[in-house]
Protein backbone atom coordinates (compact mmCIF):
# COMPACT_ATOMS: atom_id res chain seq x y z
CA UNK A 1 0.00 0.00 0.00
CA UNK A 2 1.06 3.20 -1.17
CA UNK A 3 1.95 6.15 1.53
CA UNK A 4 -0.43 9.25 1.88
CA UNK A 5 0.89 12.47 1.22
CA UNK A 6 2.88 14.04 3.65
CA UNK A 7 1.08 17.25 3.82
CA UNK A 8 -2.12 16.31 1.97
CA UNK A 9 -3.27 19.69 -0.35
CA UNK A 10 -6.93 19.53 -2.26
CA UNK A 11 -6.63 21.04 -4.92
CA UNK A 12 -9.77 23.64 -6.44
CA UNK A 13 -12.31 21.26 -6.94
CA UNK A 14 -16.20 21.02 -6.86
CA UNK A 15 -17.65 19.59 -3.98
CA UNK A 16 -21.66 19.38 -3.20
CA UNK A 17 -23.63 17.27 -0.87
CA UNK A 18 -25.60 13.76 -2.86
CA UNK A 19 -27.26 11.07 -2.36
CA UNK A 20 -25.14 7.76 -2.49
CA UNK A 21 -26.08 4.29 -3.41
CA UNK A 22 -26.78 3.17 -0.21
CA UNK A 23 -29.30 5.97 0.29
CA UNK A 24 -26.77 8.12 2.57
CA UNK A 25 -25.82 11.76 2.18
CA UNK A 26 -22.21 11.59 0.58
CA UNK A 27 -19.31 14.67 0.04
CA UNK A 28 -19.07 14.70 -3.70
CA UNK A 29 -15.89 16.24 -5.04
CA UNK A 30 -15.75 16.83 -8.79
CA UNK A 31 -12.60 18.09 -11.02
CA UNK A 32 -13.42 21.16 -12.99
CA UNK A 33 -10.29 20.98 -15.37
CA UNK A 34 -11.69 17.12 -16.12
CA UNK A 35 -7.74 15.81 -15.18
CA UNK A 36 -9.15 14.02 -12.59
CA UNK A 37 -10.61 10.29 -13.36
CA UNK A 38 -14.75 10.56 -12.57
CA UNK A 39 -15.53 11.81 -9.22
CA UNK A 40 -14.62 10.96 -5.91
CA UNK A 41 -17.84 9.84 -3.37
CA UNK A 42 -16.58 10.93 0.21
CA UNK A 43 -18.41 9.59 3.30
CA UNK A 44 -20.51 12.60 5.46
CA UNK A 45 -18.61 11.97 8.45
CA UNK A 46 -15.18 12.50 6.50
CA UNK A 47 -15.32 16.21 5.26
CA UNK A 48 -14.37 17.46 8.22
CA UNK A 49 -11.08 15.72 7.34
CA UNK A 50 -11.30 16.43 3.86
CA UNK A 51 -11.87 20.02 4.74
CA UNK A 52 -8.47 19.79 6.48
CA UNK A 53 -6.49 18.73 3.39
CA UNK A 54 -4.91 22.70 3.09
CA UNK A 55 -1.14 21.30 2.93
CA UNK A 56 0.04 22.55 6.19
CA UNK A 57 -0.67 19.64 8.38
CA UNK A 58 0.07 15.96 8.40
CA UNK A 59 -2.39 13.24 8.53
CA UNK A 60 -1.60 12.62 12.36
CA UNK A 61 -1.51 16.45 13.26
CA UNK A 62 -5.04 16.37 11.11
CA UNK A 63 -5.90 14.09 13.63
CA UNK A 64 -5.10 16.02 16.60
CA UNK A 65 -6.63 19.07 15.51
CA UNK A 66 -10.07 17.23 14.87
CA UNK A 67 -10.37 15.84 18.10
CA UNK A 68 -8.94 18.82 20.03
CA UNK A 69 -11.16 21.47 18.09
CA UNK A 70 -14.06 19.52 17.76
CA UNK A 71 -14.01 16.12 19.61
CA UNK A 72 -13.99 14.18 16.54
CA UNK A 73 -11.85 10.92 17.41
CA UNK A 74 -11.16 9.89 13.49
CA UNK A 75 -9.11 6.72 13.61
CA UNK A 76 -5.77 7.97 11.53
CA UNK A 77 -5.72 5.06 9.43
CA UNK A 78 -9.58 6.37 7.97
CA UNK A 79 -7.45 10.05 7.66
CA UNK A 80 -4.69 8.36 5.61
CA UNK A 81 -6.57 6.13 3.15
CA UNK A 82 -8.65 9.70 2.38
CA UNK A 83 -5.84 11.25 1.50
CA UNK A 84 -4.64 8.45 -0.17
CA UNK A 85 -7.86 8.34 -2.42
CA UNK A 86 -7.62 11.31 -3.35
CA UNK A 87 -4.47 10.92 -4.33
CA UNK A 88 -4.78 8.78 -6.81
CA UNK A 89 -8.25 10.12 -7.76
CA UNK A 90 -5.71 13.11 -8.66
CA UNK A 91 -7.31 15.37 -6.63
CA UNK A 92 -5.10 16.38 -4.64
CA UNK A 93 -1.88 18.98 -5.44
CA UNK A 94 1.09 16.83 -6.03
CA UNK A 95 3.76 14.86 -8.51
CA UNK A 96 0.91 12.87 -9.78
CA UNK A 97 -1.84 15.43 -10.77
CA UNK A 98 1.22 17.24 -12.19
CA UNK A 99 2.59 14.68 -14.62
CA UNK A 100 -1.53 14.16 -15.72
CA UNK A 101 -2.24 17.84 -16.51
CA UNK A 102 1.01 18.01 -18.25
CA UNK A 103 0.08 15.27 -20.38
CA UNK A 104 -3.81 16.44 -20.63
CA UNK A 105 -2.32 19.98 -22.02
CA UNK A 106 -0.03 18.76 -24.24
CA UNK A 107 -2.57 16.48 -25.95
CA UNK A 108 -5.17 19.34 -25.71
CA UNK A 109 -2.99 21.37 -27.68
CA UNK A 110 -2.19 18.98 -30.34
CA UNK A 111 -5.82 18.28 -31.34
CA UNK A 112 -7.39 20.26 -33.97
CA UNK A 113 -11.07 20.00 -32.63
CA UNK A 114 -12.50 20.61 -29.54
CA UNK A 115 -14.98 17.78 -29.45
CA UNK A 116 -18.05 17.66 -27.71
CA UNK A 117 -17.77 16.47 -23.87
CA UNK A 118 -21.15 16.40 -22.71
CA UNK A 119 -22.85 15.06 -25.63
CA UNK A 120 -24.79 11.86 -25.03
CA UNK A 121 -24.90 12.83 -21.46
CA UNK A 122 -26.36 16.35 -21.03
CA UNK A 123 -28.02 16.67 -24.01
CA UNK A 124 -28.60 13.74 -26.93
CA UNK A 125 -25.65 12.80 -28.65
CA UNK A 126 -26.97 12.07 -32.05
CA UNK A 127 -27.91 14.66 -34.56
CA UNK A 128 -31.75 13.84 -35.28
CA UNK A 129 -32.28 12.97 -31.53
CA UNK A 130 -30.76 16.37 -30.48
CA UNK A 131 -32.67 18.61 -33.15
CA UNK A 132 -36.14 16.68 -31.97
CA UNK A 133 -34.87 17.29 -28.25
CA UNK A 134 -34.55 20.71 -29.36
CA UNK A 135 -37.67 21.39 -31.17
CA UNK A 136 -39.93 19.51 -29.01
CA UNK A 137 -38.53 20.05 -24.98
CA UNK A 138 -37.21 23.68 -25.61
CA UNK A 139 -38.74 25.59 -28.84
CA UNK A 140 -41.63 23.50 -28.29
CA UNK A 141 -42.64 24.29 -24.84
CA UNK A 142 -41.83 28.29 -25.04
CA UNK A 143 -43.55 30.54 -23.37
CA UNK A 144 -44.32 35.03 -24.33
CA UNK A 145 -41.14 36.53 -23.56
CA UNK A 146 -41.31 38.85 -21.20
CA UNK A 147 -40.07 41.71 -23.76
CA UNK A 148 -41.47 41.05 -26.90
CA UNK A 149 -38.65 41.32 -29.98
CA UNK A 150 -39.97 43.48 -32.68
CA UNK A 151 -39.95 42.06 -36.46
CA UNK A 152 -37.47 44.71 -37.21
CA UNK A 153 -34.78 43.87 -34.34
CA UNK A 154 -31.57 42.53 -35.54
CA UNK A 155 -29.34 40.89 -32.37
CA UNK A 156 -26.31 42.03 -31.38
CA UNK A 157 -25.82 39.93 -28.07
CA UNK A 158 -27.76 37.48 -26.60
CA UNK A 159 -27.30 36.31 -22.75
CA UNK A 160 -28.23 33.17 -22.50
CA UNK A 161 -28.40 29.87 -19.81
CA UNK A 162 -25.62 27.27 -19.39
CA UNK A 163 -27.93 25.03 -17.03
CA UNK A 164 -28.27 21.11 -18.37
CA UNK A 165 -30.42 21.41 -21.07
CA UNK A 166 -33.29 19.52 -19.15
CA UNK A 167 -33.46 21.72 -16.48
CA UNK A 168 -33.62 24.74 -18.52
CA UNK A 169 -35.19 23.64 -21.46
CA UNK A 170 -38.05 26.68 -20.98
CA UNK A 171 -35.38 28.95 -20.58
CA UNK A 172 -33.01 28.01 -24.10
CA UNK A 173 -36.41 27.54 -26.15
CA UNK A 174 -36.75 31.37 -25.35
CA UNK A 175 -33.02 31.98 -25.99
CA UNK A 176 -32.86 30.02 -29.56
CA UNK A 177 -36.39 31.36 -30.22
CA UNK A 178 -34.65 35.07 -30.54
CA UNK A 179 -31.98 33.61 -32.20
CA UNK A 180 -33.75 32.34 -34.97
CA UNK A 181 -36.09 35.73 -35.27
CA UNK A 182 -33.28 38.28 -34.81
CA UNK A 183 -30.49 36.77 -36.08
CA UNK A 184 -28.94 37.69 -39.85
CA UNK A 185 -29.62 35.27 -42.66
CA UNK A 186 -25.88 35.50 -43.67
CA UNK A 187 -23.35 33.85 -42.17
CA UNK A 188 -21.48 35.80 -39.73
CA UNK A 189 -18.68 35.69 -36.85
CA UNK A 190 -20.22 34.97 -33.18
CA UNK A 191 -18.15 35.53 -30.13
CA UNK A 192 -18.62 32.85 -27.35
CA UNK A 193 -18.42 34.24 -24.09
CA UNK A 194 -18.00 31.00 -21.18
CA UNK A 195 -18.16 31.02 -17.61
CA UNK A 196 -15.11 29.15 -16.33
CA UNK A 197 -16.03 26.38 -13.69
CA UNK A 198 -11.81 25.63 -13.21
CA UNK A 199 -9.84 28.87 -11.25
CA UNK A 200 -8.07 30.40 -14.38
CA UNK A 201 -4.36 32.23 -13.94
CA UNK A 202 -5.00 34.83 -16.76
CA UNK A 203 -8.56 36.65 -17.33
CA UNK A 204 -9.75 35.40 -20.27
CA UNK A 205 -8.46 32.65 -22.69
CA UNK A 206 -9.28 32.19 -26.31
CA UNK A 207 -9.43 28.92 -28.01
CA UNK A 208 -8.61 28.15 -31.41
CA UNK A 209 -10.23 25.49 -32.55
CA UNK A 210 -12.79 23.54 -34.28
CA UNK A 211 -15.78 22.99 -31.96
CA UNK A 212 -17.77 19.75 -32.27
CA UNK A 213 -21.17 19.19 -31.76
CA UNK A 214 -23.69 16.37 -33.15
CA UNK A 215 -25.27 19.31 -35.58
CA UNK A 216 -21.88 19.80 -37.09
CA UNK A 217 -18.96 21.80 -36.62
CA UNK A 218 -18.70 25.93 -35.57
CA UNK A 219 -14.75 26.42 -37.37
CA UNK A 220 -12.86 29.36 -35.31
CA UNK A 221 -12.24 33.09 -36.86
CA UNK A 222 -8.44 32.63 -36.76
CA UNK A 223 -7.93 36.07 -38.41
CA UNK A 224 -10.46 37.23 -35.55
CA UNK A 225 -8.64 35.84 -32.77
CA UNK A 226 -5.01 36.32 -34.00
CA UNK A 227 -5.89 40.26 -33.66
CA UNK A 228 -7.43 39.68 -30.84
CA UNK A 229 -4.52 38.18 -28.91
CA UNK A 230 -2.18 40.67 -30.93
CA UNK A 231 -4.12 42.84 -28.93
CA UNK A 232 -3.69 41.06 -24.96
CA UNK A 233 -1.39 42.14 -23.06
CA UNK A 234 -1.05 39.03 -20.82
CA UNK A 235 -0.81 34.79 -21.81
CA UNK A 236 -3.70 33.36 -22.19
CA UNK A 237 -2.44 29.99 -23.06
CA UNK A 238 -1.94 28.67 -19.49
CA UNK A 239 -5.68 28.02 -19.33
CA UNK A 240 -6.43 26.17 -22.51
CA UNK A 241 -7.25 23.47 -21.20
CA UNK A 242 -10.21 24.68 -19.24
CA UNK A 243 -11.74 24.42 -22.62
CA UNK A 244 -11.65 20.94 -23.00
CA UNK A 245 -14.37 20.17 -20.11
CA UNK A 246 -15.99 23.24 -19.80
CA UNK A 247 -20.25 22.94 -20.65
CA UNK A 248 -20.79 26.88 -20.49
CA UNK A 249 -19.26 27.23 -24.41
CA UNK A 250 -20.05 23.57 -25.34
CA UNK A 251 -23.58 24.38 -25.19
CA UNK A 252 -23.99 27.75 -26.61
CA UNK A 253 -22.26 26.39 -29.70
CA UNK A 254 -25.09 23.56 -29.78
CA UNK A 255 -27.72 25.74 -29.35
CA UNK A 256 -26.23 28.47 -32.28
CA UNK A 257 -25.36 25.50 -34.45
CA UNK A 258 -29.25 24.53 -34.67
CA UNK A 259 -30.41 28.24 -35.00
CA UNK A 260 -27.55 28.65 -38.00
CA UNK A 261 -29.01 25.82 -39.59
CA UNK A 262 -32.93 26.70 -39.53
CA UNK A 263 -31.88 30.03 -40.81
CA UNK A 264 -29.12 28.34 -43.72
CA UNK A 265 -26.36 30.37 -41.80
CA UNK A 266 -23.96 27.45 -40.58
CA UNK A 267 -21.56 27.37 -43.60
CA UNK A 268 -19.56 30.29 -43.47
CA UNK A 269 -20.23 31.16 -39.96
CA UNK A 270 -17.47 31.11 -37.66
CA UNK A 271 -16.48 31.59 -33.97
CA UNK A 272 -14.33 33.44 -31.34
CA UNK A 273 -14.44 30.79 -28.40
CA UNK A 274 -14.15 32.85 -25.19
CA UNK A 275 -13.85 31.73 -21.13
CA UNK A 276 -13.88 34.33 -19.16
CA UNK A 277 -12.63 34.38 -15.25
CA UNK A 278 -12.01 37.78 -13.85
CA UNK A 279 -11.27 35.56 -10.64
CA UNK A 280 -8.64 38.91 -9.20
CA UNK A 281 -11.18 41.15 -9.93
CA UNK A 282 -14.06 39.67 -8.34
CA UNK A 283 -11.72 38.56 -5.45
CA UNK A 284 -10.76 42.73 -4.97
CA UNK A 285 -14.27 43.86 -5.40
CA UNK A 286 -12.89 45.86 -8.41
CA UNK A 287 -14.46 46.81 -11.88
CA UNK A 288 -11.58 44.67 -14.22
CA UNK A 289 -10.49 47.21 -16.26
CA UNK A 290 -8.83 48.83 -13.38
CA UNK A 291 -6.31 45.93 -14.61
CA UNK A 292 -4.33 46.78 -17.70
CA UNK A 293 -3.92 43.62 -18.79
CA UNK A 294 -7.98 42.60 -18.60
CA UNK A 295 -8.77 46.43 -20.37
CA UNK A 296 -6.37 45.46 -23.15
CA UNK A 297 -8.25 42.42 -23.89
CA UNK A 298 -11.60 44.21 -23.36
CA UNK A 299 -10.38 46.83 -25.86
CA UNK A 300 -9.39 44.37 -28.71
CA UNK A 301 -13.06 42.46 -28.27
CA UNK A 302 -14.23 46.24 -28.69
CA UNK A 303 -12.40 46.56 -31.74
CA UNK A 304 -13.29 42.69 -33.03
CA UNK A 305 -16.98 43.40 -32.67
CA UNK A 306 -17.36 46.70 -34.20
CA UNK A 307 -14.65 45.21 -37.49
CA UNK A 308 -16.36 42.17 -37.82
CA UNK A 309 -20.16 43.22 -37.05
CA UNK A 310 -19.90 39.60 -34.59
CA UNK A 311 -22.56 38.92 -32.18
CA UNK A 312 -21.72 38.61 -28.59
CA UNK A 313 -23.07 35.43 -27.04
CA UNK A 314 -22.75 34.94 -23.00
CA UNK A 315 -23.61 31.57 -21.74
CA UNK A 316 -24.39 32.29 -17.28
CA UNK A 317 -26.03 31.29 -14.97
CA UNK A 318 -26.88 33.37 -12.08
CA UNK A 319 -27.55 32.43 -8.48
CA UNK A 320 -26.34 28.81 -7.26
CA UNK A 321 -27.81 28.95 -3.43
CA UNK A 322 -29.21 25.67 -0.93
CA UNK A 323 -27.41 22.59 0.60
CA UNK A 324 -25.77 21.84 -2.50
CA UNK A 325 -23.75 24.83 -2.42
CA UNK A 326 -23.29 24.72 0.79
CA UNK A 327 -26.14 26.46 2.82
CA UNK A 328 -27.84 25.30 5.49
CA UNK A 329 -31.16 24.60 4.39
CA UNK A 330 -33.13 25.23 1.19
CA UNK A 331 -35.01 29.03 0.66
CA UNK A 332 -38.36 29.16 1.91
CA UNK A 333 -41.10 31.07 -0.52
CA UNK A 334 -40.08 34.38 1.01
CA UNK A 335 -36.56 34.01 0.27
CA UNK A 336 -37.27 32.35 -3.36
CA UNK A 337 -39.03 35.78 -4.03
CA UNK A 338 -36.03 37.90 -2.22
CA UNK A 339 -33.68 36.11 -4.25
CA UNK A 340 -35.58 36.80 -7.41
CA UNK A 341 -36.03 40.26 -6.53
CA UNK A 342 -31.99 40.54 -6.08
CA UNK A 343 -31.38 38.59 -9.42
CA UNK A 344 -33.92 41.00 -11.15
CA UNK A 345 -31.69 44.32 -9.79
CA UNK A 346 -29.11 42.24 -12.02
CA UNK A 347 -30.68 41.77 -14.87
CA UNK A 348 -31.90 45.36 -14.88
CA UNK A 349 -27.87 46.95 -14.64
CA UNK A 350 -27.30 44.43 -17.28
CA UNK A 351 -30.45 45.44 -19.52
CA UNK A 352 -29.39 49.13 -19.12
CA UNK A 353 -26.20 48.04 -20.04
CA UNK A 354 -23.96 48.89 -16.74
CA UNK A 355 -21.06 46.71 -17.21
CA UNK A 356 -19.81 48.28 -13.62
CA UNK A 357 -22.94 48.68 -12.19
CA UNK A 358 -23.81 45.26 -13.08
CA UNK A 359 -20.38 43.61 -12.31
CA UNK A 360 -20.28 45.62 -8.45
CA UNK A 361 -23.59 43.96 -7.92
CA UNK A 362 -23.01 40.71 -8.36
CA UNK A 363 -19.49 40.38 -6.42
CA UNK A 364 -21.43 42.36 -3.19
CA UNK A 365 -23.15 38.83 -2.43
CA UNK A 366 -20.81 36.61 -4.32
CA UNK A 367 -20.30 34.28 -1.33
CA UNK A 368 -23.89 33.88 -0.71
CA UNK A 369 -25.71 34.24 -4.25
CA UNK A 370 -22.56 32.79 -6.07
CA UNK A 371 -23.42 34.25 -9.43
CA UNK A 372 -21.69 32.26 -11.61
CA UNK A 373 -22.04 34.37 -15.01
CA UNK A 374 -20.45 37.59 -13.70
CA UNK A 375 -17.59 37.70 -15.69
CA UNK A 376 -18.86 36.70 -19.54
CA UNK A 377 -22.10 38.60 -19.05
CA UNK A 378 -19.78 42.28 -18.01
CA UNK A 379 -17.48 41.19 -20.83
CA UNK A 380 -20.41 41.00 -22.86
CA UNK A 381 -21.75 44.42 -21.93
CA UNK A 382 -18.40 45.91 -22.07
CA UNK A 383 -17.91 45.14 -25.67
CA UNK A 384 -21.19 45.83 -27.04
CA UNK A 385 -21.99 48.60 -29.70
CA UNK A 386 -23.58 51.75 -28.05
CA UNK A 387 -26.94 51.17 -30.29
CA UNK A 388 -27.69 48.09 -28.78
CA UNK A 389 -30.99 47.77 -26.16
CA UNK A 390 -31.79 45.56 -23.45
CA UNK A 391 -35.05 42.88 -23.81
CA UNK A 392 -35.27 40.74 -20.81
CA UNK A 393 -36.43 37.22 -22.14
CA UNK A 394 -37.22 35.21 -19.23
CA UNK A 395 -36.39 34.20 -15.77
CA UNK A 396 -36.22 31.28 -13.45
CA UNK A 397 -35.34 29.52 -10.65
CA UNK A 398 -34.30 25.75 -11.73
CA UNK A 399 -35.15 23.79 -7.62
CA UNK A 400 -33.61 20.55 -7.16
CA UNK A 401 -36.67 18.06 -5.81
CA UNK A 402 -34.75 16.23 -3.54
CA UNK A 403 -33.17 18.61 -1.40
CA UNK A 404 -34.42 21.96 -2.60
CA UNK A 405 -30.96 23.92 -3.83
CA UNK A 406 -32.04 26.50 -6.71
CA UNK A 407 -29.93 27.90 -10.10
CA UNK A 408 -31.77 30.73 -11.31
CA UNK A 409 -30.82 31.53 -15.07
CA UNK A 410 -32.59 34.32 -17.55
CA UNK A 411 -32.14 35.39 -20.79
CA UNK A 412 -31.54 38.82 -22.00
CA UNK A 413 -30.93 39.79 -25.89
CA UNK A 414 -29.27 43.15 -27.07
CA UNK A 415 -30.74 44.61 -30.24
CA UNK A 416 -30.26 46.89 -33.09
Amino acid sequence: MSKPPTLPKLRPVDSFVATGDDGEPCLVLRDPEGVARGPVFVPLALAPVVARFIGRHTTARIRAILLHDEGLDVPLDAIDDAARTLDDALLLEGPAFQRARRDAEAAFARAEVREAAFAGSAYPGEREELSTYVETACIGGRHRSEEALSPTDRLAGIVMPHIDPWRGARGYGACVDALVRALPREPKTFVLLGTSHAPMSAPYSVCEKVFATPLGALRPARGAIARLRGAMRFDDTADLLGHRNEHSIELAAVFLRYALDRLGASEGSTIVPVLCGLGAARARREDPRSDGGTASFLDGLRRLVADEGAIVIAAADLAHVGPRFGDPRALDHDARAALEARDRASMRLARERDASAFFDHVVEDQTSRRVCGAACVYTLLDVLGGAANGKVLYYDQNVDPEEGSIVSHAGLAFVE
